[in-house]
């Protein structure tokens, strides 16, 4: 189901979550989240990861978490459908965080308000859109995973 020009709702949503609520599901994902993934791909002009397991992939919880989950944080932004861990082939991701930064007001102005440091991230670029109040793209250190 397609959310945007680039994007489909499966994307965004674990299987288990699309296959228990189909289009339904797109009420678990802050429509800013969705904005803000367009512009990234837009801006970069690439085909960009968010889950792949529509496609066959291995990728199934770097948008939407259910409240069950145990990858990531207990209070991750992932839980309120406002934040997605991305992987663009072909870009290294501390080559993105710095893309981004050096074009803060552009990704600020699309809600993007704060990233994981990429110390702690290296294979993946973290955004979501929490509420800061920062003028500034608010760089944060994640919490260790539970596996």
């Amino acid at each position: 189901m397609k959310v945007s020009p680039h994007f489909t709702l499966q994307e965004f949503v674990p299987r288990e979550v699309f296959e228990r609520m189909g289009a339904d599901a797109l009420s678990l994902i802050d429509p800013k989240l969705i904005e803000l993934a367009e512009f990234v791909r837009v801006f970069f002009g690439k085909p960009m990861i968010i889950n792949n397991w529509a496609s066959g992939g291995q990728y199934n919880e770097s948008g939407y978490r259910e409240a069950s989950s145990t990858t990531g944080a207990a209070k991750s932004q992932h839980k309120l459908g406002k934040a997605i861990d991305i992987k663009i082939p072909g870009l290294k991701p501390k080559f993105i965080y710095e893309q981004i930064l050096a074009n803060e007001a552009q990704f600020m102005a699309h809600g993007l308000t704060t990233m994981e440091n990429i110390e702690f991230t290296t294979t993946w670029n973290h955004l979501d859109i929490r509420v800061t109040g920062k003028a500034k793209i608010w760089i944060v250190k994640p919490k260790p995973v539970k596996k």
